[in-house]
């Protein structure tokens, strides 16, 4: 759950069985939402379990920026305690398929879920507000992000290893997972863009810019930083982590200059790419990147600390990925 104070102070908050959260939640409508149309097909490409969760929206959807509140249902999980059975592994692996097709960023340890519900396992972020960024590689995924490379020395460290939120998961069947659920979105893609452009992209919803890591701004709060912009330090000297949203998938960034006034931020020196949305699908490249990390995280040793010597090669054979590593072969869902 994410608490830093954004847009004038507002934190996500949990109240009894609600979590409370202060701005347009459609994609979290679309993604979690009990009765959604979106949720139900992307269940249907996996067949193994429930990938995404199903949770009451107990708010009225209401379009646009604003700042809600949104009441959503609260998701109770207990902690994995055992290995992971086989279709677990490789729900863990469709999951990171999904947010890899999606642009689903910032999946950082406060915004997933991981653990059993009423005896069904959860692994999903309950947090879509980035849902179709630009993401470049497996890295902006966040799944993948070891202490080891983060800047904060772990002061205020969201990072961790694959390795640390599924150290229970069998290798083979998460990568099997993955290229499982990635062949399926592929034959899928048309339907899944009827229903994206119906109930997400013909809307005015809101999907979250992120600038920087949060961790970047900690240092800075109520002080501001010389080389940050200034819409950052705007909002830094409030006491806010910077906080940045497009509209309906636009290219012009906004942010709120009041709490009942929000304004476009003047991004002509910000150098961002000509088209900061992400374009829905994953390449073979960033699929390949991808099963690289997780084998990676997974399969070579302690907390995601591979040896300087490992090599990895990844080729396709057909609709499945082969990986030829240190510890052998993994091809499909056999280990050998």
């Amino acid at each position: 759950m994410d608490v830093d104070p954004h847009n004038f102070g507002l934190l996500t908050r949990k109240s009894q069985s609600r979590i409370v959260k202060y701005r347009n939640c459609l994609p979290e409508c679309l993604f979690l939402g009990l009765d959604s149309r979106l949720r139900l097909f992307l269940n249907g490409l996996f067949p193994e379990g429930e990938l995404l969760p199903g949770l009451r929206i107990l708010t009225p959807y209401q379009d646009g920026p604003h700042h809600g509140p949104v009441e959503i249902e609260f998701l109770e999980t207990t902690p994995v305690d055992r290995m992971l059975t086989v279709s677990e592994s490789r729900q863990v692996g469709a999951f990171i398929a999904l947010s890899s097709y999606l642009g689903l960023s910032d999946c950082h340890r406060s915004n997933l879920a991981v653990g059993f519900s009423q005896e069904k396992f959860i692994f999903t972020s309950l947090d879509w507000e980035t849902i179709l960024s630009p993401v470049r590689n497996a890295y902006d995924l966040a799944f993948f992000r070891a202490k080891r490379n983060c800047s904060c020395a772990g002061n205020f460290c969201l990072s961790y290893g694959l390795y640390e939120i599924a150290p229970f998961a069998l290798t083979a069947e998460v990568l099997s997972g993955f290229t499982s659920m990635t062949v399926a979105l592929r034959k899928s893609h048309a339907e899944l863009m009827r229903i994206l452009q119906s109930e997400l992209l013909d809307r005015k919803w809101i999907r979250r810019a992120v600038i920087r890591d949060t961790v970047d701004y900690m240092s800075a709060m109520n002080v501001g930083n010389k080389d940050f912009f200034p819409e950052e330090n705007e909002q830094l000297l409030r006491g806010d982590v910077p906080y940045f949203f497009q509209i309906g998938g636009t290219q012009e960034i906004y942010y709120w200059a009041t709490p009942d006034e929000y304004k476009r931020a003047d991004t002509a020196s910000w150098n961002l790419p000509s088209d900061i949305n992400h374009r829905i699908g994953s390449t073979e490249e960033f699929s390949f990147d991808v099963v690289r990390n997780i084998a990676r995280s997974l399969d070579l040793g302690e907390k995601n600390q591979p040896s300087q010597n490992s090599e990895f090669h990844v080729h396709t054979r057909g609709d499945i990925i082969l990986i030829d590593s240190p510890r052998g072969k993994t091809f499909a869902n056999r280990i050998y």
